[in-house]
């Protein structure tokens, strides 16, 4: 896996190094249990939700925790036949020309972007 450094992470994210840990133990997790047993977020996420969230959205609900964001949004277009195209999600911040984590749906990667940077 090829994911941003814990210094990268630091310097445009403006959190510590704990957080930046953190973040790129979630992004490795290839389990359900790991984010289960170390986010209260996802254990309330799995108790309210009807059907059980996918492994993405567990992830998300995990970093939005460790980068105290505002929520999980999603970025897209609507299509010529009326759908809506859901490629990327991310953690909101509050800003959105601020840096923050994004998932790329089409390539399932995650990376660290500006949401300014794909709204067309």
């Amino acid at each position: 896996m090829n994911f941003t450094s814990e210094k990268r992470l630091i310097d445009l994210l403006n959190i510590d190094r704990d957080q930046a840990k953190k973040i790129r133990l979630v992004i490795k997790a290839c389990k359900r249990a790991a984010l289960l047993e170390n986010f209260d977020s996802c254990v309330e996420l799995e108790r309210i939700c009807y059907h059980k969230p996918n492994f993405t959205h567990l992830k998300a609900t995990a970093l939005n925790e460790i980068i105290e964001g505002f929520g999980i949004e999603t970025m897209g277009k609507v299509l010529n036949d009326g759908r809506f195209s859901q490629r990327y999600d991310y953690i909101n911040t509050g800003h959105i020309d601020a840096a923050t984590l994004i998932h790329d749906n089409r390539r399932n990667h995650w990376f660290v972007g500006y949401p300014s940077d794909y709204i067309v």
